[in-house]
């Protein structure tokens, strides 16, 4: 038994590398062999890289709280995705919601993709068909708040070179109407 257990553990090891964690680890393999090239349709969305401030509506249940927010968008990992950070801040200053997103393009589904975290625990993953015209709709499915399996749709609208607007809608399992989350209109700094 021991024997045998000391084998399977060799070879794990064995496979493990070949399959590329010395490539994750600096080594080669076969996944240090493949990787990614940036999508040439990532591109597309290269109108988001750089630094935007914005201000607009968050929604609480009846309640509209005024809030701005400061967003940038970054290439990353060797330009395969495009990171996107939100920090959104209350009147006052006391800073309240926090995203991570990373965009990219999946050639087998001919789609934008987005994965997405924040600070209240909330995750969501999305899809795109990317640019009609100015507008730019994601969609898919996020936890927000604990509350499980709710359906958002995150829609971005170019308004000028260095202006957009976006707007954040959930749809709770269960529900037909989306309930609009916050809207915003956004300056790209620094042009």
């Amino acid at each position: 038994m021991r024997r045998t257990m000391r084998h399977v553990i060799a070879l794990a090891v064995v496979a493990w590398s070949a399959l590329g964690a010395g490539g994750v680890c600096g080594g080669g393999g076969a996944l240090a062999q493949t990787v990614a090239k940036p999508a040439l349709e990532l591109a597309k969305l290269d109108y988001f890289v750089g630094s935007w401030r914005c201000s607009g509506e968050v929604h609480r249940g009846k309640r509209v709280d005024k809030e701005r927010a400061l967003v940038s968008w970054v290439r990353t990992l060797d330009g395969v995705w495009l990171a996107a950070r939100q920090r959104w801040v209350r009147k006052g200053g006391a800073s309240a919601y926090r995203n991570v997103a990373h965009w990219g393009y999946d050639k087998h589904l001919r789609r934008y993709v987005l994965l997405g975290v924040d600070n209240l625990g909330g995750r969501d993953e999305a899809q795109s068909i990317g640019w009609q015209k100015d507008k730019l709709v994601w969609r898919g499915r996020a936890t927000v708040k604990g509350k499980h399996d709710m359906r958002v749709r995150v829609t971005f609208l170019k308004q000028a070179k260095n202006e957009l607007w976006l707007e954040t809608a959930v749809r709770p399992a269960g529900s037909k109407r989306w309930q609009r989350l916050n809207s915003a209109s956004c300056k790209r700094e620094g042009r």
